[in-house]
């Protein structure tokens, strides 16, 4: 019986009449397509579904550079241990409002493979907080027993204190006078750095409006005397016996320069402020020599 002529190309015969597949590649395909459908059918009956990340635990990673972890969900519960920035834990519970989480912490500390809380704000999570389970917080943290106080200082009643004091409101306001218990406050007149003398009855103080200088005054108000007018003065201060003024004085423009400050420096020349001295009896005035150590 005469045969067809046959070329077998890969899965393909050519015989007369046209092509056909391979018998055993047939077979092998309708074998592969029954494997298939066995394993699909298996996994749908045993509920084999992929889940992917959903069936994963929550993470959660610190994104603050510190992150303290608490034994509680609140600032109120103490502090057990600390995370730091890209630690990496897994979230077991949260609070009711999902602000703190609860978490297995391993760290050093109390709670060492316990459970411990962080807060949320400082984290970012793998998935959402839906499927966390909500966690009643821990009692709250008994407060520690009153230390015992230390004694107290014992004050000096306010009707024994003697003297007065002067102030200034403000650089150029109101200068007052007022007793040392806290009574008879009272306005002395305006300016600035007042400074008692030493027998208590008069006041030096400068003052930068016209005419300009430096003032004392009586300590009731009366006989205001300039002593020595200067469009810029400041900072009297009396001698130990009551008869002199010293006083730094503004002498035309420039500005301050840098000053490196060790155990001893060297003071850079500055030509715009100087010391001067006047004598209370009749004003006379001394320019004050200033050395260039301190």
């Amino acid at each position: 019986m005469p045969t067809c002529p046959q070329i077998e190309i890969g899965d393909w015969i050519l015989e007369v009449g046209g092509w056909k597949m391979n018998r055993r590649i047939l077979v092998l395909a309708i074998a592969l397509s029954i494997i298939a459908l066995l394993v699909t059918g298996y996994g749908q009956a045993a509920g084999c579904v992929a889940s992917g990340p959903a069936g994963a635990p929550l993470v959660a990673t610190v994104t603050a550079y510190g992150l303290n972890v608490r034994s509680g969900p609140g600032v109120a519960y103490p502090i057990v241990g600390g995370l730091s920035r890209g630690d990496a834990v897994e979230v077991a519970g949260r609070n009711a409002a999902g602000t703190w989480l609860q978490i297995a912490y391993s760290g050093q500390g109390e709670l060492n493979g316990q459970e411990a809380w962080i807060a949320a704000a400082y984290v970012d999570l793998t998935g959402s907080l839906e499927a966390v389970p909500e966690v009643s917080a821990p009692p709250m943290p008994t407060p520690p027993a009153a230390m015992e106080s230390r004694p107290t200082v014992p004050t000096v009643p306010t009707s024994e204190l003697t003297g007065k004091l002067v102030f200034q409101v403000c650089n150029g306001c109101d200068i007052y006078v007022i007793n040392a218990d806290g009574s008879g406050l009272r306005r002395l007149t305006d300016g600035m750095d007042p400074a008692w003398s030493p027998d208590g009855k008069k006041v030096a103080f400068a003052r930068w409006r016209d005419p300009r200088g430096i003032y004392i005054i009586d300590e009731d108000g009366s006989n205001e005397i300039l002593l020595f007018g200067w469009s810029q003065a400041k900072a009297p201060a009396w001698s130990p016996d009551g008869s002199h003024i010293v006083f730094t004085r503004h002498q035309a423009g420039g500005r301050e320069k840098d000053i490196e400050i060790f155990s001893r420096f060297t003071l850079p020349a500055n030509p715009w402020w100087k010391l001067g001295l006047v004598r209370v009896e009749d004003r006379y005035f001394t320019e004050l020599l200033c050395y260039d150590h301190s």
